[in-house]
């Protein structure tokens, strides 16, 4: 009891604490992807604000700078650039190429590069420029530059490359990394020349903005987004286990509980209601559940109080099988009664059915003083109706045999006893011999049963007697019987058998055989009779070991002793 209820109990996580686990961990899944996609959905969209927004103050510069000014230093500067690349080669952007320029500085260019850094710091910039560009080189000459590092300073005629811009809305960009700023977004827009009917561009004003103030807006944005999806998710997963404690766990709980109780009830005859006892009404599948539960604790008491019917009827029915099996034993002859003082046999017979009660069966008996009837039988089927048939059976034989000589006659006369009324078409084979004491002879009928061993002790050895059998007893009426005659000598043996001999088998369902019975009696020929069927039996097991037996096992031993022939 004990050890049942510490099974019962050794529970290691509830249910309860699963569902919790289940919620938190699919609303910690659903709060980092949708905080992902919030973000990644919100950087994209600064990203296009961010691009816009440099893009048209690109073009607000484009409109209200001098553009007349602009478009002449310019002009200049590219003049200037294209004709000092020839000469200085690879050494474009060294201290002295960009000397060349200050002859182009003036105080117009000075305030245009104030009003850029101004521009630059307002809007929270990284640098404004204004450039040409030379698409056919791939490179491009700056005109001003707010870069004014310490280190590094765009100044006028900076070599650079073109840009290759990627579009956004139709608008251009690039992100690109700057071992100052780090990663930043770059956007362009044309300039062109004043009072040109056909917008001739005359240069590029480009303006790049820290990627960083991109990704702290974005984290502002995460934080803010992320604290009320936070909330939400801990309303959500509080709801939630609330309503499924009270639709589901509360219920589960309830038909555990009723489960545990009634799996640790010891007395399960008499009847209670621990399952209807729940009152689940939520109409669905928990409902259905309690339902079922319900309805197999109502059929586990019935089929308790049904095997309790069976068991007392079974251990009636077996006291009766144990009482008929003593019986049936007691039925089989001990001793030959009337041949005690005198000699020249001895008879060994053993059987052992395959049930508690069987169908084979063995006699023997005094016919008169000079003549000894012998039977080995097996009924057809096993069981009690087997030993009913064979009751019948042997005492007909029996009783038949006290007023005839003739075995063949004896048979007939039990065959169509046996036959009226026989409607299950039950049927014996038999081996029935009378023995002549003075004559050493016996006159036998084989009804289709095994064919007989004889031991001849001129030979050392049993053989097997090859013969014609004739018909079942039993099966057709007014059957003509044939008798054969073996003649015996002193120290001769007749071994008689039923088929549960030969038809045993190992777990493999290989059978014992002639060869191996014959084997055995010939290993053992010089055992008294008792000990010879000892040695067959068991060989019989040894050979069977594990395996069941299926049919009767029955075995006779007729004993010619050397005293010679009687007068």
């Amino acid at each position: 009891m004990k050890e049942k209820e510490q099974k019962i109990n050794k529970i290691v996580i509830s249910i309860r604490i699963k569902v919790v686990l289940t919620v938190l961990f699919f609303s910690a899944l659903f709060f980092v992807s949708a905080l992902l996609f919030a973000s990644s959905v919100n950087k994209s969209l600064a990203l296009v604000s961010i691009v816009k927004n440099n893009y048209g103050l690109a073009r607000s510069l484009a409109v209200t700078l001098d553009q007349d000014y602009v478009t002449k230093t310019l002009y200049e500067t590219g003049k200037k650039y294209e004709s000092l690349r020839e000469k200085y080669g690879n050494e474009v952007n060294s201290g002295e190429y960009l000397k060349e320029f200050d002859s182009l500085k003036d105080k117009k260019y000075e305030e245009l590069q104030e009003r850029l850094e101004q521009v630059e710091e307002e809007n929270g910039l990284c640098w404004i420029n204004i450039h040409l560009e030379y698409p056919d080189t791939g490179k491009s000459c700056i005109m001003i530059d707010t870069d004014i590092k310490e280190d590094r300073r765009y100044a006028m005629g900076w070599e650079g490359r073109i840009r290759d811009w990627k579009a956004l809305y139709s608008l251009p960009y690039e992100v690109v990394y700057d071992d100052y700023d780090g990663f930043i977004i770059m956007t362009e827009a044309p300039f062109y020349r004043p009072g040109s009917d056909k917008k001739e561009i005359a240069g590029y004003i480009a303006i790049a903005e820290k990627w960083m103030k991109l990704t702290n807006d974005n984290l502002k944005f995460a934080g803010i987004f992320g604290g009320i999806l936070l909330l939400i998710s801990l309303i959500f997963v509080t709801v939630s286990v609330k309503g499924m404690s009270r639709l589901v766990i509360r219920p589960l709980r309830s038909l555990a509980g009723a489960a545990r109780e009634f799996r640790l009830k010891e007395d399960k005859r008499n009847e209670s209601h621990i399952f209807s006892d729940l009152n689940i009404r939520s109409k669905d599948e928990l409902q259905l559940l309690a339902d079922s539960m319900s309805d197999m604790e109502t059929d586990i008491y019935k089929y308790m109080r049904d095997l309790e019917y069976m068991a007392r009827k079974q251990e009636r029915v077996s006291a009766e099988l144990d009482m008929a099996a003593r019986i049936q034993t007691k039925m089989l002859p001990v001793n030959l009664t009337g041949f005690d003082d005198r000699s020249g046999f001895s008879i060994s017979a053993v059987t052992r059915p395959a049930r508690e009660v069987g169908g084979d069966f063995y006699d023997y008996f005094a016919i008169d003083e000079d003549h000894i009837g012998l039977t080995v039988a097996d009924v057809s089927d096993k069981g009690v109706p087997a030993a009913l048939f064979m009751v019948v059976s042997k005492t007909l034989i029996k009783s038949i045999a006290q007023d005839t000589l003739s075995p063949a006659s004896v048979l007939s006369k039990v065959n169509n006893r046996l036959i009226p009324n026989n409607d299950e078409c039950m049927f014996v084979t038999a081996f029935f011999g009378i023995y002549s004491l003075s004559e050493r002879k016996l006159r036998y009928v084989n009804a289709g049963h095994e064919n007989p061993v004889v031991y001849r002790k001129e030979k050392g050895k049993y053989e097997l007697l090859k013969e014609e059998h004739d018909m079942l007893i039993g099966v057709v009426k007014d059957t003509p019987y044939n008798e054969r005659t073996i003649e015996f000598n002193a120290g001769d043996r007749l071994f008689l058998y039923t088929d549960g001999v030969l038809d045993a088998s190992d777990e493999s369902g290989l059978t014992y055989g002639t060869d191996r019975l014959i084997e055995c009696l010939d290993r053992n020929a010089e055992l008294p009779g008792d000990a010879v069927l000892k040695r067959v039996m068991e060989d019989l097991d040894a050979f069977a070991q594990d395996a069941e037996q299926f049919d009767d096992i029955t075995m006779l031993l007729f004993d010619i002793d050397d005293s010679g022939v009687r007068q």
